[in-house]
């Protein structure tokens, strides 16, 4: 199974992909013209700071097939940029393969996994990359086999498998090893009062030590309660064991609240809180972090937000503006931001001195 989740297989997805033969599924005269749809998200963008500027363009075109009980699902990611840290031309964005039942759901491949009810700060952001500030929801996948049981009252009961996944998921400091499988699950529980859920993942890390291989083992709590106003939590404690990685063990706490305030089309605000406790041999640090985001619809195709995170340790304070229009197919963003410049010795960012900067952004989006 460690052959499976290569490179040579992500290479094959990328050709399939682009192979021509795929041109004959979408003739009319085709007996899977009906089964097919094909979209896609056509996305140029501009970045302006006071270091540098970027220019990208990205379009992910997307074929999903379906039939009875599966679906199967293609999309390539063809990015144009300046950047010097720009990822491959055409990389794969997701790649899977789903089987469904009543109460079952199987899914294979390249695909997205997230979950927590945090929005800005999240504890229990494993897997994804996903940005509060991008409207496109836009993340990277991972590579491997999922399956999901959800009952009739709610109750739901997660469990996968992943491999060949060489680059850093989510919130993790050091690389897992691609050819030895990563193993979770996760336990989704509401119980009227509040939503309850309980993750755990276990994952083999990249070593060039053949004597014992290093593991990582995560858990996850986290809840969601609304009366009035959603009040959550987000807990994530690991522990790294077989190796001399440092930091041995870390606990991220997630604490946030949200509310729409009846002023004029409704001010929806957002605010949450992190701590980081890291623990390297007998050395204990912690940390913090809070965030605030406003957002508020002027009409009904305009909508304007703020996004502000403090770091108190630091003194840092990072201001975010933005201003949306959504049409029919089409979403232009307009955003600046604004830092102060600050020296420090933190444990989210390090010691390390940062100048104050700006920047700005254009961005825009067609879906068809």
């Amino acid at each position: 199974m460690s052959t499976f989740f290569t490179a040579k297989t992500k290479r094959f997805f990328i050709k399939a992909l682009v192979n021509p033969s795929l041109i004959l599924l979408l003739a009319p005269n085709s007996k899977l013209f009906s089964q097919l749809d094909f979209r896609g998200q056509a996305v140029a963008n501009l970045s302006m700071s006071s270091f540098s500027t970027t220019n990208t363009l990205r379009y992910i075109p997307e074929l999903d097939w379906f039939q009875n009980d599966i679906n199967l699902n293609l999309s390539p990611n063809l990015t144009f940029t300046n950047s010097t840290n720009a990822p491959d031309f055409l990389r794969p964005y997701r790649a899977w393969v789903r089987y469904t039942t009543t109460y079952w759901e199987w899914k294979a491949g390249l695909q997205k996994i997230n979950f927590g009810p945090g929005k800005i700060l999240r504890s229990l952001q494993w897997f994804d990359q996903l940005d509060p500030r991008d409207p496109t929801n836009q993340t990277t996948g991972v590579w491997g086999i999922k399956g999901k049981y959800a009952s009739s009252n709610n109750h739901s009961l997660w469990g996968w498998v992943l491999m060949g996944n060489d680059d850093l998921k989510g919130k993790e400091i050091f690389k897992s090893d691609p050819d030895l499988p990563e193993i979770g699950g996760r336990i989704e529980y509401p119980t009227g009062m509040i939503d309850l859920g309980v993750t755990s993942h276990l994952r083999p890390l990249n070593s060039t030590n053949d004597d014992s291989i290093p593991v990582e083992l995560r858990l996850g709590i986290d809840g969601y309660a609304e009366y009035g106003i959603g009040m959550w939590f987000e807990n994530s404690s690991s522990v790294i064991l077989n190796s001399p990685l440092q930091p041995e063990s870390m606990v991220l706490n997630t604490l946030g609240i949200d509310y729409t305030f009846g002023i004029g089309s409704g001010l929806y605000l957002t605010g949450e809180w992190m701590s980081m406790i890291t623990q390297m041999k007998d050395d204990v640090r912690s940390d913090n972090i809070c965030a605030i985001m406003f957002s508020y619809p002027v009409s009904w195709l305009d909508n304007i937000s703020s996004f502000i995170t403090y770091h108190p340790k630091s003194d840092l304070a990072i201001v975010y503006l933005s201003w949306q229009r959504t049409l029919d197919n089409v979403i232009i963003l307009f955003s600046a931001y604004k830092a102060t410049e600050v020296s420090f010795d933190s444990t989210f960012l390090g010691t390390q001195t940062l100048p104050g900067s700006s920047g700005i952004r254009f961005m825009l989006t067609f879906n068809h």
